[in-house]
């Protein structure tokens, strides 16, 4: 398939081969002559040294041990023993070195010299950059630009236009970091380590049921009446979107009796409902996004590779929980804990209904990062990681889908943030700047792993496949029409893709996705603080 230079957003690159190298460097070989043979001569994991010659022998003779007759009824095992004990002439003269060598089957490592152990020292203390994490090499920092790009993606050979960062996948974040639950809810967690309430008003137990109205996901808790404490907040408080007016609506002092036991119902939810959770926060007339989450979803279910249907569904829980944490509860069912509807702002999203008291709403915040987030997050992490080193091309799909989402999780975010902003009626035009920087930055850490593996060529951008693709792929049919689809979907939505990246729209669902496509990509230069 002819390469496409001047195409700037394309769907999926595969690796290239020069034939025309292999073939010059066939016809310029030359077999050694007998008198340039190797010293050494490899067999299987073993390695024969012929001896030495006659006046530089070391004649000094070593006995060996007798060999059992053949009339021995069960004569002894002496393999091991031999291997320790018969030392022949040449095997006495040969280095200590070699003599490893032949044990283990394996040639040893050249020592490193006081430069080479300097350089390897310093990338172990500074990280190695991607490519050359990739290719397992020393990252040699530039002398005249130490925090410039390396020495190795300076040079002629650096062929994949990627940028010199030194970081790595499990350096990535997904959601928000938090350090506690939200302190404007109750301050009686510091961290977000799990600890039980041991103080009650009552022995009284009752069923709580919550939900997001997203599908038939609901969350049942078991609460209990709680002692208030210094910090622990019993109103429901907001800001009028229309007035700015601050209203004030009473909740009751209840809280999570057994929060261990309730963290297993949110993980219960997230596998039994993901698919509720694509309907509703994914654009139905956006076939893209719609397609590329549901074939993620049935093949974090159907794969025949175990690893990547883990890794799939890891990432579809993490997305989920992280939606979760975007959209309120309230409260439904008979049990209303003595609470009445919310009638004060008629403008608000829980305008008659029955908001959830405080303090439970930081238990869930808790449970939800310490309990699912971190977890799922440190496993996505590993496990794309090791996806991307191995680097094998019928894993591409896996890969693919992966960022996709990954990607598009954090425009959501974005989204999100600049609507609290709004709400919160602040002067910027996002809210939370560090937190999305860290999140953008993790997205350019995701596209320069991405556009390595990808090697910059061309593989179903005109819309269609190769046999040779679809070979070194492994598709089926369902995935090969799928990935036509994208790529015709993808040529289509360029040019709402190119303006939100020319107007730096960090919160346009497709500012991030369109980066995966760009054969020329190169990191951004405007911030989400740029930009405010």
């Amino acid at each position: 398939m002819a390469n496409d230079s001047s195409a700037p957003y394309q769907l999926v690159p595969t690796n290239s081969y020069n034939t025309e190298l292999l073939q010059d460097t066939q016809s310029s070989f030359q077999p050694p002559n007998d008198d340039a043979r190797l010293d050494r001569i490899q067999f299987g994991n073993q390695q024969h040294i012929p001896p030495a010659a006659p006046s530089q022998q070391n004649h000094t003779t070593v006995e060996s041990d007798p060999i059992p007759s053949n009339t021995e009824p069960n004569p002894p095992k002496t393999k091991k023993i031999a291997r320790r004990t018969k030392v022949t002439a040449s095997r006495a003269a040969a280095p200590a070195r070699v003599e490893k060598q032949i044990d283990r089957g394996k040639k040893p490592r050249r020592s490193f010299d006081l430069d080479e152990r300097a350089a390897t020292a310093c990338t172990r203390e500074l990280g190695s950059c991607a490519r050359c994490k990739m290719q397992k090499s020393r990252c040699v920092r530039n002398p005249l630009n130490p925090d410039g790009p390396c020495m190795r993606c300076l040079s002629d050979s650096a062929i994949i236009n990627i940028p010199c960062l030194r970081k790595k996948i499990p350096d990535a974040r997904f959601t928000p970091a938090k350090d506690c639950p939200e302190p404007y809810w109750t301050t009686r967690w510091a961290t977000m380590d799990v600890k039980e309430i041991d103080v009650w008003a009552s022995s009284e137990v009752r069923t709580l049921v919550l939900t997001q109205d997203i599908g038939s996901a609901k969350d049942v808790l078991t609460v209990r009446m709680i002692v208030p404490l210094p910090g622990d907040s019993l109103t429901r408080t907001w800001m009028s979107k229309s007035t700015g007016e601050r209203f004030h609506h009473q909740t009751a002092p209840w809280a999570i009796m057994n929060m261990t036991r309730t963290a297993h119902e949110p993980s219960v939810n997230i596998d039994n409902y993901i698919e509720d959770f694509i309907n509703h926060f994914v654009n139905p007339n956006d076939k893209l996004l719609v397609d590329t989450y549901l074939m993620a979803f049935r093949l974090s279910t159907s794969s025949k590779v175990e690893e990547e249907r883990v890794l799939l569904r890891n990432v579809l829980r993490l997305w989920v929980a992280a939606r979760r944490g975007t959209k309120p509860q309230r409260v439904i069912g008979e049990e209303k804990l003595g609470m009445l509807p919310q009638t004060l702002d008629r403008n608000r999203y829980d305008y008659g209904e029955v908001p959830v008291p405080p303090v439970i709403s930081a238990q869930l915040s808790l449970l939800r990062e310490a309990l699912i987030i971190r977890p799922w997050t440190q496993e996505v992490r590993s496990q794309l990681e090791a996806l991307v080193a191995k680097k094998k091309p019928e894993s591409w799909l896996t890969v693919y889908l992966v960022m996709f989402i990954l990607l598009h999780n954090c425009s959501l975010l974005t989204a999100y943030f600049m609507k609290k902003a709004k709400n919160l009626r602040l002067h910027d035009k996002y809210h939370a700047i560090a937190i999305l920087e860290e999140l953008h930055f993790s997205v350019s850490i995701l596209l320069t792993y991405y556009h390595y593996v990808n090697k910059g060529a061309l593989c179903f951008a005109t819309g269609h496949a190769s046999s040779r693709d679809i070979q070194r792929l492994k598709l089926d049919d369902d995935q090969l029409s799928f990935l036509i689809f994208s790529a015709k979907e993808v040529k289509r939505l360029e040019p709402s893709m190119k303006k939100a990246r020319e107007e730096s729209l960090f919160h346009h669902e497709y500012y991030f996705i369109s980066q995966l496509y760009d054969l020329n990509w190169v990191l951004p230069e405007h911030t989400v603080a740029s930009v405010q």
